[in-house]
């Protein structure tokens, strides 16, 4: 995976411009930075060299592409060998889909698909292929059936996608001008669909475990998981450690598990997208 730098594509190509042919190592970051005036005048030299423009030790010899579109083509080419692709079909995917273009929702995206990138990198690239004209920002209208509460949540989830719990609830409120508690139920009875994917820390997951293996039932009238006889030992060992963890979102009385709403900070809800 080749790197990618914070710089402008356009003051790459007047420095490329501007360059001597030939300069001696010791002349050369002098002109870069006296060219640029910048303080990331380094990562042009590394972009420089990651695109094989310039070359040598004791003197740097430049390669000077004829023309502006050679060498968009040949940043393009590079940009595409290094992740760009992967984003182009990310972008593609999302957009027949409806789901909103941001660097989390294509970095969740290809996470599903086994893609390791992270959120500075797309950002990047977005950047790259925005300079080299490959991509244009146009404004989508939806409509949202707002009695609709499955359309509605998972029309947000596909624009905002990922979102705390609580910041879910935060968006629907606030955007559609509901009650927040009303809010807190109606996504309490869907948030264990297939159409989600559902993201804890460490030990918390647990929570949902009890509720798919029937141990537990969801209460959305009191955001709490009520315990069912199913419960084994070994399940009350694990909930006394995740209370002990999360002593601060969690209780248990008479058999429930009482849900602090500052719990749902710490619970990331994907939309599932494929």
């Amino acid at each position: 995976m080749g790197p990618l730098y914070p710089i402008s594509i356009k003051k790459l190509w007047k420095l490329i411009s501007q360059m001597p042919r030939v300069l001696k190592v010791e002349d050369f970051d002098k002109f870069i930075f006296n060219y640029l005036r910048s303080s990331n005048y380094r990562d042009y030299i590394r972009m420089l060299r990651a695109l094989k423009l310039i070359e040598g030790e004791k003197e740097i010899h430049v390669k000077k592409p004829k023309s502006f579109n050679a060498f968009s083509h040949l940043v393009y080419k590079y940009v595409m060998e290094n992740d760009g692709a992967d984003v182009l079909s990310a972008i593609d995917y999302l957009v027949k889909n409806k789901f909103a273009i941001t660097p989390k929702t294509i970095q969740s995206f290809l996470k599903r698909k086994g893609i390791r990138i992270s959120v500075h990198r797309v950002k990047l690239i977005l950047r790259y292929l925005s300079s080299l004209g490959i991509l244009v920002r146009i404004p989508i209208l939806d409509l949202i059936d707002i009695t609709d509460f499955d359309k509605l949540m998972y029309g947000v989830l596909r624009r905002f996608s990922p979102l705390t719990l609580w910041e879910l609830i935060e968006k629907i409120s606030s955007m559609y001008n509901l009650d927040r508690s009303e809010v807190i139920k109606e996504i309490c009875v869907r948030i264990t669909s297939k159409n989600f994917i559902l993201e804890f820390p460490h030990n918390l997951e647990f929570i949902i475990t009890l509720i798919k293996d029937k141990k537990g039932y969801l209460d959305c009238d009191s955001s709490a998981i009520v315990l069912s006889d199913k419960i084994t030992d070994d399940d009350l060992k694990k909930i006394r450690n995740m209370i002990t963890v999360y002593k601060e979102h969690l209780r248990i009385e008479n058999n429930t598990i009482y849900l602090s709403e500052e719990l749902f900070k710490l619970v990331v809800v994907h939309v599932k997208y494929f």
